[in-house]
């Protein structure tokens, strides 16, 4: 995926087998942590890139990766772990600015184009001149909104509250991200929050906010009916699935063994596709 371009796929590939801790030898935690680098980079998140160099790095020294296999996909572990640092290097001073505003600017420019991924550059930029800024936390939130990175999207949505709590907006955003997050009562608490903070004498800003709550509400009245009529059955269907989890067979194993080395057979190759569609 990450050598198709398809950054986002190839990256939560990545995290959600690194987040699983599946990865026994080193060289395969060196070659997810390096894909992980270069998805961040074709997705401009550069602070994240270089810190993921950096690990890769770590575990080139203390585990010595070159020597447990001194070349992987025809290519040397040294080689392919300078080329991705520089090319974040060279990005990173592209994507520089003199002050944070210019910064701002240029994120706001990109969003109203519909690149969030570039605003979200911009973005960072901007915070890493004025990491107090909440204006530019809640800017950045809603790119990560508008891509369905929700995790990423409450985490700034937070620190924005945390920064100013008395800005109705900040709590607009934190309750759209926990309903993105599917958290739809605690969204609740804070849009009601931005509502009290705004106002609720009317104006387009008040609207907006009502809006917002009535959505949640009517949210919460349909989960609530969910509930009640979906409680017995979910309890049924959990232990159907314990059920086929002890059920697995060694079939079952070898058979997904079979295709991880075909795929990485396909790698060896350099045919892509041939693994995408496994």
């Amino acid at each position: 995926l990450c050598e198709l371009g398809r950054d986002r796929e190839a990256l939560g590939d990545a995290l959600a087998v690194l987040k699983e801790g599946k990865p026994d030898e080193v060289i395969d935690k060196f070659a997810l942590r390096l894909a992980v680098a270069r998805c961040m980079l074709g997705l401009r998140r550069f602070p994240e890139s270089k810190e993921e160099v950096a690990r890769c790095e770590e575990l080139v020294d203390e585990e010595d990766v070159g020597g447990l296999r001194a070349r992987m996909f025809g290519e040397n572990v040294g080689d392919l772990l300078s080329e991705v640092s520089g090319m974040v290097e060279v990005q990173l001073t592209e994507f520089r600015c003199p002050d944070g505003e210019v910064a701002k600017g240029k994120g706001n420019e990109a969003f109203k184009g519909g690149d969030f991924d570039s605003a979200i550059a911009h973005y960072s930029e901007a915070i890493r001149h004025k990491p107090e800024w909440a204006v530019v936390w809640a800017n950045r939130c809603n790119c990560h909104l508008k891509l369905e990175e929700n995790d990423d999207a409450l985490f700034d949505a937070v620190r924005c509250v945390e920064l100013d709590p008395s800005w109705w907006k900040g709590h607009v955003r934190l309750g759209e991200a926990l309903m993105a997050c599917r958290q739809p009562r605690r969204a609740m608490e804070e849009l009601e929050e931005a509502e009290r903070l705004a106002g609720i004498s009317g104006g387009e800003i008040a609207a907006y906010i009502r809006k917002q709550v009535v959505a949640v509400k009517a949210h919460l009245r349909v989960e609530e009916r969910l509930w009640h009529r979906e409680a017995p059955r979910s309890a049924v269907l959990a232990q159907m699935r314990r059920v086929r989890e002890k059920e697995r067979t060694k079939e079952q194993t070898d058979r997904i063994e079979g295709v991880r080395a075909k795929a990485e057979a396909a790698m060896a190759r350099g045919d892509y596709e041939e693994v995408v569609g496994m």
